[in-house]
């Protein structure tokens, strides 16, 4: 019955955390590939599918030492994954409920709730003594049904989403520089405007968004571009990645390097990261690829 009970537990948790991707893959395609995993990206709707499939399993108790094994395997993958995003990219939003935004941004909740499923699945798998436990039909046609929906769903919103989730407004945003951490790294004058980009060197977005950063300036919409690059502790993969930036940002515009520390990962959520700054405060704040300006 304690093993019924917490299958039902676990299904629930990935059924809820596919749910609030499928609805719009496209945005969990991107979260992949800020994670630094771009040619990922594609199989964004198999993840997604793949969590529903085996929270229905799990719901239903359909070989369940299986899937505690899957389930573990799964939850793993998902923990080194943010762990590297969060260390190497200064990602502090998992993603893992897509829409729902159900503590994606709280590391401690993250790895608290991950550790707990692990060591639930675990339990599961020690428990169950045999791999190939009878499935009632029903279940097994309960989920086929499931799941054929699902498929065309995750599908069509790769490309058209049926919503999107909009974050939070940056916490900096409207505040005077000097109450914020961005002042520690950043002196400006009250009569000049500035764009401050934060990126990373392994970032296709922020490479992307460097030609529009730099007409910025060409256009005189801000007095001053400031670059700050955020690295990690992979000097190899630094050095490989910083001559492409280097040179398409061009000799203008000088870049800096900071450590991507603690202090730095506790405004930039997300990289790459724009700060709009007028008369001492941050009067935007943009947290995706710079648009064209029209």
């Amino acid at each position: 019955m304690k093993n019924k009970i917490i299958c039902i537990v676990i299904g629930i948790v990935f059924i809820v955390s596919g749910t609030g991707k499928i609805v719009n893959t496209a945005e969990f395609g991107n979260m992949i590939a800020q994670y630094g995993f771009e040619r990922l990206r594609i199989i964004a709707p198999l993840i997604v599918i793949a969590e529903i499939a085996l929270g229905i399993s799990l719901l239903l108790c359909i070989k369940p030492k299986i899937m505690a094994v899957c389930s573990f395997v799964l939850v793993t993958i998902f923990t080194v994954a943010f762990t590297y995003g969060h260390f190497k990219h200064g990602i502090n939003d998992c993603g893992c409920f897509g829409v729902l935004k159900i503590g994606q941004d709280n590391v401690f909740f993250i790895y608290l709730r991950n550790v707990i499923l692990l060591a639930l699945s675990l339990f599961v798998w020690v428990s169950n003594k045999s791999y190939s436990e009878k499935t009632q039909g029903w279940k097994n046609m309960f989920l086929l049904g499931s799941l054929l929906p699902m498929i065309f769903v995750a599908g069509y919103t790769s490309r058209f989403p049926l919503t999107t989730s909009k974050q939070e407004p940056h916490f900096y945003l409207n505040k005077p520089i000097k109450e914020t951490a961005l002042s520690r790294y950043l002196h400006t004058s009250p009569d000049s405007s500035y764009l401050v980009m934060c990126f990373s060197y392994t970032c296709p977005h922020c490479l992307n968004s460097i030609d529009n950063f730099k007409r910025y300036k060409e256009s005189k919409i801000v007095d001053n571009v400031v670059a700050f690059a955020l690295i990690g502790t992979d000097s190899t993969e630094n050095k490989k990645n910083r001559d492409a930036f280097i040179k398409n940002f061009g000799e203008d515009i000088v870049t800096n390097e900071l450590s991507n520390d603690f202090i730095i990962r506790s405004f930039i959520r997300i990289v790459p990261t724009f700060f709009v700054i007028k008369n001492d405060t941050i009067r935007t704040v943009i947290e995706s690829e710079l648009r064209k300006l029209n």
